[in-house]
């Protein structure tokens, strides 16, 4: 005969598997693809005030995510970001304790597009206006330091886009191929940048430069993950041009930079024309990042027309036959 006690003790393996399970079921669940990209990421676009759609996701919680088919576009307005893929490497028990550790941080072929209207206004500004922001609450006491160890950050095949309306005055600017490389970041070890990339610009449809970009800097962060040290060289060479800026094809621009977290110690632009000194200009001196106070001293040197055509071009301005 089979009592009511002998039966529950039969059962007990059951409800053992079943109590085990439900935590495991819902591990899969909140961790899978369509969970995240179903639940999670419409709930990110509205607190972001964009529309945010992600074609898959893997996601491992304590080591690993990976987003793929990424799309971000301002409510009501053009799309500002599509992304290939984007891979992070982390640990997350290191995080937990305050050790921002990543060995990975990986965005393949990025495309940013920003859309700038008759009223002057864009698609990436009316954005960032609708995030509005509130002021961040004063700390209380003395934290730590936060301990950062991140490495191997790649942006590869980037395209930056920006297009103003058409007709007189309008322009596009252009960076395409767009590639840096950051080996680590830490706080206590300099890092080293590598970025390159092309360019064009164009205006009115019939002006127009093009050429090539590249930049190799050594970065160090302070304990506050503040930048403490900065130097390294941005070249920027013309490669073709037409119209008003036909002149630009032949120029070059050197930027050397040295500087510390309070103090440029130099930086030097340089520009050449088919190899020749064609301009120069130096700064140096201490500045206050918190005061927002600087006392820059600087030099001018043999400025011509042909490279303030140059500078000219990306900044809207013609300065006709200035000398």
């Amino acid at each position: 005969m089979t009592t009511p006690s002998s039966r529950s003790h039969r059962r007990w393996p059951i409800y053992a598997a079943i109590a085990a399970g439900l935590p495991v079921a819902a591990y899969l669940i909140a961790t899978s693809s369509a969970f995240l990209r179903g639940v999670v990421v419409p709930r990110v676009g509205s607190a972001m005030q964009c529309d945010l759609s992600v074609g898959a996701i893997t996601l491992s919680p304590f080591s690993s995510l990976t987003l793929r088919d990424v799309r971000l576009a301002p409510t009501g307005g053009e799309t500002l970001l599509t992304v290939g893929e984007v891979r992070l490497r982390y640990r997350l028990s290191d995080i937990l304790r305050g050790r921002i550790a990543v060995s990975e941080a990986t965005v393949e072929g990025p495309t940013v597009t920003v859309v700038t209207a008759p009223d002057g206004t864009s698609n990436l500004s009316r954005w960032t206006a609708s995030l509005g922001g509130s002021p961040s609450a004063p700390r209380s006491g003395a934290s730590a330091p936060t301990v950062l160890d991140v490495r191997n950050v790649n942006l590869r095949n980037g395209v930056i886009r920006m297009t103003e309306p058409a007709g007189p005055g309008s322009r596009t600017l252009e960076l395409a191929g767009l590639n840096l490389a950051l080996d680590s970041l830490t706080s206590s070890a300099p890092g080293r940048l590598n970025l390159g990339a092309t360019f064009r610009m164009t205006a009115d449809g019939t002006h127009s430069v093009a050429g090539q970009a590249s930049g190799e800097f050594q970065l160090r962060l302070n304990e506050q993950l503040q930048l403490r040290e900065l130097n390294g060289v941005f070249q920027m060479n013309a490669t073709e041009a037409s119209g008003q800026w036909r002149d630009c094809g032949r120029l070059a621009l050197k930027l050397t930079a040295d500087s510390t977290g309070s103090e440029i110690r130099q930086v030097r632009l340089e520009v050449t024309d088919q190899g020749r000194p064609a301009g120069e200009i130096q700064l140096s001196g201490p500045f206050d990042p918190d005061k927002k106070e600087a006392q820059i001293a600087y030099e001018v040197k043999g400025i011509g027309r042909s490279a303030l055509g140059l500078v000219g071009a990306f900044v809207g301005v013609d300065f006709g036959a200035t000398r």
